[in-house]
């Protein structure tokens, strides 16, 4: 049995990212689908890459995900998962009050695709913002936001963008960077077929905006 876990949430249409168990926590995030316009109806296009918008973590006593409201607030935990686990009075910080005895904010129902996010991922440099994508056709890939310029998808890449732009390479190590493609549930995959439409459900969380990404 996994405990303590990262994770991240997607819809239906799309793939998702959160840290693995007792030793390997998860984490949580997730996004929702885009819904048909049947009145503007186009040529068919190849669909842009979506990314996550929701985050949770597993507590450690009693296994129930909670909602993490930022992505911020959301590195932090993953960075220190292992050596401080989650437990659900954690979350009194944004969720006054909780405890193990109250409702999952979210359960593994079917109705979103789950991300597993490797543990102890080191919070994203001051500026850059990590990013993870799914792709239309299955599975994920993650890129780096620079402070500015284009999204980098590689260390070498990011090597090279601080070599070219060394005013951005203060305080930045490469440590702070990690292109581990997350783990989509397969069963997840299965229960969601590219064609379905439906939405997440958003109770008891707070929606990031498509822009931030994603784990």
């Amino acid at each position: 049995m996994e405990s303590n876990q990262v994770s991240s949430m997607a819809s239906p249409t799309e793939n998702s990212e959160w840290p693995p168990s007792r030793k390997r926590q998860k984490m949580l995030s997730g996004k929702d689908g885009d819904q048909p316009n049947n009145k503007q109806k186009k040529p068919s296009k190849r669909a842009s890459p979506k990314g996550i918008r929701h985050f949770a973590v597993q507590c450690e006593n009693c296994e129930k995900w909670r909602f993490v409201p930022s992505k911020k607030q959301y590195e932090v935990i993953r960075e220190r998962i292992e050596k401080e686990p989650f437990v659900c009075e954690n979350a009194c910080e944004w969720k006054p009050d909780v405890t193990c005895d109250d409702p999952p904010d979210v359960c593994q129902d079917g109705s979103k695709l789950w991300v597993i996010d490797e543990p102890n991922v080191e919070k994203t440099p001051q500026g850059w913002e990590r990013l993870v994508k799914l792709r239309n056709e299955g599975g994920a890939y993650v890129h780096y936001k620079p402070p500015i310029g284009r999204q980098l998808r590689s260390l070498d890449d990011v090597n090279r963008y601080l070599d070219a732009n060394p005013e951005y390479a203060k305080g930045v190590e490469e440590s702070q960077f990690s292109f581990k493609i997350p783990k989509i549930l397969e069963q997840d995959i299965r229960k969601h077929p590219r064609e379905s439409q439906s939405d997440i459900s958003d109770t008891g969380s707070t929606r990031l905006q498509p822009d931030e990404g994603d784990v």
